[in-house]
């Protein structure tokens, strides 16, 4: 089994799924709270970006993609559940299709990565309303984004890696 090529496919469900990964409960001064680690994409006039959607931190209005827009809730959170389900289930295969499979896993991340940096700021105002430059969307990439660039290069890993049966 490919630990790494698993590591990869939870990662993929988690950032479609969460907004925020919670760290712990803090007691302070009498008050609990919460840390957590947000998984926003990018921010940009108050609205945070998510694989699974937007969320206006304003007027706290939350929107999936699904409502936004059809083709980017297909890019973004059907490319990943499906990287996701497909990585853990490829980390399993210990032969030449488990590797073909975990590079799909990369290809599915990369075209999220593409569609992020490139897609979303030439349609951002018939996505969203706004405008987004370029260098507006590369100023304020959130942990997300990182998150995902890490999640590429593990599935990189995991197919170098990635254990064949030999007979």
């Amino acid at each position: 089994m490919n630990k790494i090529g698993f590591c990869s496919g939870i990662l993929s469900i988690i950032i479609s799924f969460l907004q925020s990964i919670p760290l712990g409960i803090y007691f302070d001064s009498g008050i609990s709270s919460y840390t957590s680690i947000s998984l926003s994409m990018f921010s940009n006039n108050n609205v945070d970006f998510f694989i699974w959607g937007t969320i206006d931190q304003s007027t706290l209005v939350v929107q999936s993609w699904l409502e936004v827009n059809l083709i980017s809730f297909f890019m973004l959170n059907l490319f990943m559940i499906i990287t996701g389900i497909i990585t853990i289930v490829g980390s399993t295969i210990e032969r030449m299709s488990g590797k073909a499979i975990m590079s799909l896993n990369s290809l599915l991340i990369l075209i999220v990565i593409i569609y992020i940096s490139i897609f979303i700021p030439l349609n951002s105002i018939e996505l969203i309303g706004i405008t987004i430059d370029f260098m507006g969307l590369f100023t304020s990439l959130g942990n997300g984004y990182y998150i995902l660039i890490i999640n590429i290069i593990l599935a990189l890993v995991a197919i170098r890696s990635h254990p064949l049966e030999t007979e």
